[in-house]
């Protein structure tokens, strides 16, 4: 027998019952302690049944109740995205959907202001840092998607089903993540 097991018992390694489910291995045979673990191993393998296998979860029947297996996936950490190679936000250069900008209170989006292109108004943007729910287009045809609260199109009433509410707006270009005030 392989692994230096003697013949008509289970090699010295002990296996798992699933092993001994899927693979052909002979009942053990004798009277010691070890022979006797053996065969208590081997019984319960073949009384084990798997009634269930997923992805995500294995549920089996043991002769001493149900047993569930969890098959996490990797804990992933989210990191913010900054803008590069400057994390102020230009409106000359485009932003990508998910990268964070800081707006400065001395941005001209700020101080002076700019056209909105979903209003048409000249609205003044907040201060803080803000995230693109989507992707923000540079400056074009005198009007930007300026970070601004209310947000355009705001309703202030979530409706539907499901809610769809003032961040799922489709003019919606920029969620505010902090004020300026707690940046510093």
């Amino acid at each position: 027998m392989a692994e230096g097991g003697i013949p008509g018992r289970f090699p010295p390694v002990r296996r798992s019952a699933a092993y001994m489910r899927t693979h052909s291995i002979n009942r053990p045979v004798g009277n010691d302690a070890e022979t006797s673990f053996h065969s208590r191993q081997y019984d319960r393998a073949q009384t084990e049944l798997q009634f269930f296998d997923s992805t995500t979860v294995k549920v089996e029947q043991t002769t001493r109740g149900i047993r569930l297996h969890a098959k996490l996936p990797p804990i992933r950490v989210t990191v913010a995205r900054w803008q590069t190679p400057f994390k102020e936000l230009d409106p000359t250069v485009p932003v990508a959907k998910g990268l964070w900008v800081y707006i400065s209170p001395q941005n001209d989006l700020v101080t002076t202001g700019q056209i909105d292109s979903v209003s048409g108004d000249l609205a003044k943007a907040i201060p803080g840092i803000w995230e693109a729910a989507r992707g923000v287009p540079p400056i074009h045809d005198g009007g930007y998607n300026v970070p601004q609260l209310p947000l355009p199109d705001a309703t202030g009433t979530p409706a539907g089903t499901p809610l769809k509410g003032d961040f799922d707006g489709d003019n919606v270009y920029w969620l505010p993540i902090a004020p300026a005030a707690i940046c510093y």
